[in-house]
């Protein structure tokens, strides 16, 4: 009689792990989420997001272009002129979540799944399995972590959480003298970027 439950046991623990929630390009095939560059991507927002910051947000979300590509060009309150081109009901839907990204700097806690901002994700919690090129040395765990926002089912985004960020803005330029990846404090996730899934797709 041992050997049908250990063999259900085995069967109940793959399935299990199988019904773990994680972080994927939409391809399906597991590999860890590799960000786009350029204007494929937001502009990188510091955390707690002030008002300029849910501007970019928002304007990256309906598909806004910057200015020649660059989204430091709508730094320093300039993103706020173009809020007219998002709608009132795309505001409505991020709120929750926006709001949550104002009220402080996330934590670790923050993102897990009961956790204030990784309660409104889906699945719920922000996890390990992001790869930022920009990155002068290798990431480690806990560094960059990602989840999920289907507040429009129909267009999903990445949101992507950074405890260590790259200081390199332009992507391509030879390293800065002494420059370094910025780590945020008390181990905290002081920088977001957000992706729609739809730029990871691949063919």
């Amino acid at each position: 009689m041992r050997r049908p439950v250990r063999a259900f046991a085995s069967i109940a623990l793959a399935l299990s792990v199988a019904a773990l929630p994680t972080c994927r390009s939409t391809t399906g095939t597991g590999r860890k989420l590799g960000l786009p560059g350029g204007a494929s991507r937001s502009a990188d927002l510091a955390l707690p997001l002030d008002g300029n910051g849910r501007a970019l947000l928002l304007l990256y979300a309906v598909g806004f272009p910057p200015p020649e590509g660059d989204w430091s060009q709508l730094e320093n309150g300039r993103a706020l002129e173009h809020l007219d081109q998002v709608p009132t009901t795309t505001q409505t839907l991020f709120a929750p979540l926006i709001a949550q990204l104002q009220a402080g700097v996330p934590s670790a806690a923050d993102l897990e799944p009961r956790g204030r901002i990784g309660q409104l994700l889906d699945p719920p919690g922000a996890l390990e399995g992001a790869l930022d090129a920009r990155f002068q040395g290798s990431i480690e765990p806990g560094d960059v972590r990602a989840g999920v926002c289907t507040v429009e089912p129909e267009h999903p985004f990445y949101f992507v959480f950074y405890r260590r960020y790259p200081t390199l803005a332009v992507e391509g330029a030879p390293p800065r003298a002494g420059a370094l990846d910025a780590r945020c404090p008390n181990g905290a996730y002081c920088r977001l970027v957000v992706v729609s899934v739809r730029a990871t797709a691949r063919d």
